[in-house]
This record gives C-alpha cells, structure tokens and sequence, in this order.
C-alpha cells in the first residue's frame, strides 16, 4: 500500500519537470517573481526572509485573500500544498494538514503570533474566531511540527493569521456582497495616523447565511482593533480582538438521505431545530512591545488577556440532548530576547507562561431519560473546573558556517500542570437518578516534555535553496479526554502524544516565468490517545502504539503568458497505522488512517486580458481524492472534482465588482464522511450545489 499511493507523485514531478522545459524558452518575469523573497514571522517570530528558511512555510497574501473574498476559510488556505480544509458547518472548518481531517488538539492556530485559544480545551472552529476574513493581511501555515518558539498542539502544523497593520496615511475600505441562500457579507475598514508616533486602524465585519441545508442558518459579529507606536527604538502593537458567532448544527445523513434528499439535516426527530446551536463569544488583547535596547538586542514582550465562551447543544445525543456550556479565560506572556551577536549569528532565548481558568457544565432541561442502560438526569449533568499552567522556556540559534550553509539548533522545555475541581458530588444525585458521568475526585495532572529542533539550510546559487530538518512536537491531553468519562469507565491518567519530523525541501525559480516549492516529509507520532481499552475496572483511555504520515508536497507558480499565470498546489500522502496498541498486536495495525485524502490537488488559472484593463477572473480546480471511512478500510468516499469561478473588475481606481460561483458544475460531493461503529454503513456531510454571490467594494 505504500508503494501505490505514491504512484501519482511520479506523475506530478514529471510534469515539474516538463513545465520547466516549456516555460524556459520565453523570457517572460514571473508576475510575483519575489514569492520566496517574502517576509514571514512565523518561525522566529521575527521577519524572515521566506527563501532563507529551513521550514516549509506556505502564504497567502493579502491581495490573495481579498481577491478569494471567501466566506470560510478552507476557500483561501486549499490553495497551500498538503493543506486542505473541509467544510464543517457555516464558517467553520475541519482541517487536514499532513494528517487526516481532524478536529483534534493537532493544529496550533495564532492571530498574529498569539495564541488563538487555550490547550487546555481545543476547539477546532477556534479559526473562525481569527480575523483571517474581517482584516486579511496575510496567512503563514508552518508544515510540521512547531520551531521552538511554539509549544502544546503544533503536532502537525502551526496556523498563524496576520490582520492588517496600521498605516500612517489614511486609507478606507467598505464592501457589501450577497448572494444564494441570503448570503450578506458586509465590511468596513479605515486606517491612518493620529500623529507622528501613532497609527490605528478598525475593521468591522458581518457576515450571515440561511445555509442551502436545513438547520444551517449562521451569523458572524467581528471587530478587530489596532493600535501601532514607534518612537526612539519603541515599536507597540496593540490588538483587540471580538467575534460574536452563531450557527444551527445541521448533522451528517445516512447514504439514503444523502442521495435522495441531501438538503435535509440529518438531525433526529426529537432535537428542537431552534435550539440546534453553536454559540459563541470571543474577546482578545494583546500588546506586542518591542524595544531595540542595543545595536546587538532586541526585547520582545507580548501579554495577553482572552475569554472565550461558548454553549452548544448535543444534536448528536437526540434521546437528551443536553447543552454544555464552556468559559475559558486566559492571561499570558510571551517573551524574547533577539541577540544578533554579528552578521553570521543570531540566538533567540524565549519564556512563555500561561495561567487559565476553564469551566465546563453539561445540563440536561429535558425529563430523565434512559438511553442504553445509562440514566440520563434532568438538570446539571457535569460541572467541574480546571486552572491551567504552562511554563515554557527555549532558545533557537541560528549560525552560518558557510557564506551558503546556514544552521538552526532549537530546544524547547514545556511544563504544564493541571487542577481539576469537581463541582458535583454524590449529593446531587440519587440512586433512582445517579450520575450518567464517572463523578471523580479532586486531582492535578503534570506533563513536561523537552523538545529538540535541528535545520540546515544550503543556497545552492540566488535562485536556489535546500534545506533540511528534524523536529519533535507534541500536544497535551485536553479537558475532555481526562476528566468527561462515563459511569461504566475508571479513573486513568495520560501522557502527551509526540510527534518527530524528518523533512527535505527546495525552493527556488525553475526559470524565469517559473518557481517551485517542494518538500518530502516522514513524521512518525507515538502515544495517541486510544480510547475503550477494557480494564477489570471499566474502561479506560490509554496512550497508543505509534502512527506515521509520510508525504510529497508540490507547490508551482508559473506566468504562461502576459495574461495567464497558473498556481499548482498538490500532495501525495501515506497515513498509516503503524502499530495501533504500544503492547499488544491489532487488525489495524497496518491500515490507512481514516479520513486521509489522498492526493489533494488544487489548481488556480488566472486571466487579465490586456484588451480590458482591470478585469481579473480565474478559474480553480479542487482535486480530493478517496479516503476509507472505517479503520478496517472497507469503505472508501469517491475521488471529488469540483470547480469554482472568480472575477473582479475596477470600474475605476476605487470601485470593485465581483462575481463568485462556486461549485461550478454542480456536481454532488462531501465534505466529511465516517463510519463509526453505530454507523457502519457510514454517515456523510454533503457540500453545496452550485452557489453564486456577488460583490461591491470602494477604497476611500
């Protein structure tokens, strides 16, 4: 199996290969030639030039993101090899980058270099509240895991959303668009200097959808402020961040709902459709306070406040359907220290802190019910708390040995303790009415893991680099995988799962019309959390044996003529079950990982025809192919081609008209599918039929 899987890869370096050849004869310049001389802050979180690092970092910029004038996410990002977000409901997404579509604690997402949520409780619509839509200055996804700037969660990839920074000259944009299924998307945007010293800027957005689903009305609130100063060697970022988000929770159907009436949502006959909902409100400040202390020092402090609280409903527990409700609130530190010792050495010591209070309560307004022999209670079912601390110390230094080879050494020591209050007790229950959750005991948990990075780094010529890495990650267990167990389970603790990269890349202009990425990667993670492991005690949670995802990803940017100019994005992909128990031989090991698919292609032609000056339009191709939806891989999904439309047009220095289709050819698709074990036939989340909406903006 893996030989086969990678039988396309040869295909895609074949036709790298030949694009070069073709392309080569015209001496056309490359529309975005300086695609590698980017500037990114991921990896150091300072700016880097993207051609000198020894990571695979994809971008997106911000004229990209405005031109895609997306509703959700996954319609930017798709466009990064080895990245591919699936649509979940409204504006929230299920994402797979170099692992299988997930809404795991595997992904570390930033809003400008900060924490977007706490490890502690992992929320995968947590991206929904970035400001990637409201003020797109940017995306920088980091493959793999984290340097050692970036701690618990950046398993797999770190996810860092830039908003647009102040200017000094005044600058307005307002936008409004709408379309199928009531779609309004409204946006204001004003920047410019207060004085000399100091800059601001606000963005506002609303964006609301009836859904082309039954139950899959959503609405989106967002305001992202910003305040910039810089005087004598000072520069302050201030960032306040609010999103108020609503959406109906819409369910997966069963193969015959999918192909006789795909618009239904999949929901029991006893769930309230009006109270079918996921909820929440999301507040955030930082401060960025940077401070030149020498010609050789720089001093970075970042605090920050967040709260995050939310409330959604069980739609997939119909009998009950209770509605848990969560407060995080969170107060945190990061520091550096940039040391530039000469032009050939750099250290960056670091310490991160984080002090989080997090609540959860479960309650049932519904009559007891039974449902498997388990009591389910009206009123509150689950109510704990839990203080989260993290401790984080590192270093990243980075050394040219050679005037081309360049060296990263990173270590990275992360702490975390764990205090769980339980709010319930035997008290609150009866034996007619007991508690439908393993009522335990007050009790701390403690992780710790030490984490090394190693990069090299060699220019081959000004147009050519190759680097290579080795990188270890990890990410805690979160609150639910300790403390919500079932009365039939026993009290167990974990260990963090882990993750080690091995990587190679290259990137660099093919000719001059023509530039490559490419990187090929092995990780292998150990620990994974495996759940209904039978104990003479009940059932547990136990750290599994080991799993790896190995890969080739391509990505091409190439100017085919003085109007045409073609984007490649593609990932060939292996994930696999290596063992699936750390003691014990199982019928899975060996098998591919659910929910991975394999390849994931997406390509972008772009149009500006010279006879009619500000027209763009493109065409896009997403390319998704089949994936196994049961662990015994006896069910696979269908490869998927589906086709979307843009264009815009500059009425005048200031106005923009805009006109979108998605779903071009109306084809029937997924989005998500699964077979679990009280689904074997599966359950799948269909995507939408063709939707078209339109647009009007004015820079002022």
């Amino acid at each position: 199996m893996s030989t086969c899987r990678y039988g396309g890869a040869k295909l895609s370096l074949f036709f790298v290969a030949f694009s070069s050849h073709l392309f080569a004869d015209p001496p056309l310049e490359l529309a975005n030639a300086d695609i590698f001389e980017e500037v990114v802050v991921t990896a150091s979180g300072a700016d880097q030039v993207l051609f000198n690092s020894s990571v695979t970092i994809d971008t997106v910029s911000a004229q990209d993101s405005e031109f895609d004038r997306a509703t959700w996410i996954g319609e930017t990002v798709n466009r990064m090899p080895g990245v591919y977000f699936s649509k979940f409901r409204g504006p929230v997404d299920a994402p797979a980058i170099r692992l299988p579509v997930a809404i795991d604690n595997v992904y570390l997402f930033l809003q400008d270099n900060v924490p977007l949520q706490s490890p502690i409780s992992f929320n995968h619509a947590a991206f929904s509240y970035s400001g990637a839509l409201t003020s797109p200055g940017g995306m920088e996804i980091l493959k793999g895991p984290g340097t050692a700037i970036h701690g618990s969660d950046a398993l797999a990839a770190v996810v860092n959303v830039k908003s647009k920074e102040p200017v000094f000259q005044r600058e307005g944009l307002l936008s409004y668009r709408t379309g199928e299924n009531n779609l309004q998307d409204m946006r204001l945007d004003v920047s410019g200097g207060l004085n000399e010293s100091n800059a601001a800027r606000l963005a506002v957005s609303y964006q609301s959808d009836d859904g082309w689903r039954d139950t899959t009305e959503w609405e989106r609130t967002q305001v992202i402020g910003r305040h910039l100063y810089e005087s004598n060697g000072w520069e302050i970022h201030n960032i306040l961040s609010y999103t108020d988000f609503d959406s109906q929770m819409a369910g997966s159907l069963t193969p015959d709902a999918l192909a006789n009436n795909p618009e239904s949502d999949g929901l029991a006959a006893e769930v309230n459709r009006n109270e079918a909902r996921d909820q929440a409100e999301y507040f955030r400040l930082s401060s960025q306070i940077g401070k030149v202390l020498s010609s050789r020092a720089t001093l970075q402090i970042t605090p920050y406040i967040r709260r995050i609280d939310t409330q959604y409903m069980h739609t997939w527990e119909p009998a009950t359907t209770p509605v848990t409700q969560g407060v995080t609130d969170t107060l945190g530190l990061l520091n550096r220290l940039y040391l530039k010792w000469n032009d050939r050495s750099s250290t960056i010591f670091g310490l991160d802190i984080e002090l989080t209070e997090f609540e959860r309560k479960t309650e049932q307004t519904r009559p007891t019910q039974v449902v498997w022999g388990t009591v389910y209670p009206q009123g509150t079912n689950l109510d704990y708390e839990v203080s989260y601390q993290s401790f984080a110390p590192y270093l990243q230094h980075t050394q040219m040995l050679t005037d081309k080879l360049t060296i990263v050494l990173g270590l990275r020591y992360e702490h975390s303790d764990y205090s769980y209050n339980n709010n319930l007790s035997m008290s609150d229950f009866s034996e007619v009415e007991p508690s439908p959750f393993l009522l335990l005991s007050d009790r701390d948990d403690r992780f710790s893991e030490l984490l090394p990075k190693f990069s090299l780094s060699y220019a081959l010529s000004d147009q050519h680099t190759i680097y290579a890495r080795y990188a270890k990650g990890f990410r805690i267990p979160d609150d639910s995988d300790l403390y919500v167990l079932s009365p039939g389970q026993a009290e167990f603790e974990l260990d963090p799962e882990t993750i080690q990269s091995f990587e190679v890349g290259y990137r660099g202009w093919l000719s001059e019309s023509v530039s490559l990425n490419a990187a090929i990667y092995h990780m292998v993670a150990k620990d994974g959390i495996v759940t209904g492991v039978a104990t003479p005690a009940g059932d547990i949670s136990v750290n599994g044996g080991e799993e790896q995802y190995q890969g080739i990803e391509l990505g091409l940017q190439a100017q085919l003529n003085s109007a045409l100019y073609l984007t490649l994005a593609a990932a060939f992909t292996n994930n696999e079950v290596e063992k699936k128990f750390s003691d014990l031989s199982s019928d899975l090991d060996g098998k591919t990982l659910v929910s991975s698919p394999d390849p994931i292609v997406n390509i972008r032609l772009q149009y500006q025809p010279e006879y009619l000056s500000g027209l763009t339009t493109e065409l896009e191709m997403q390319y998704t192919g089949s994936w196994y939806l049961d662990e015994a891989n006896t069910i696979e999904t269908d490869a998927e081609t589906l086709f979307n439309l843009r264009a815009e047009y500059a009425m005048t220095q200031s106005l923009m008209l805009d006109l979108k289709v998605q779903n071009l050819f109306d084809k029937d698709h997924v989005v998500t599918a699964e077979a679990p074990v009280w689904a074997p036939e599966g359950r799948f989340r269909p995507g939408a039929s063709r939707t078209l909406s339109a647009g009007v903006s004015y820079q002022f």
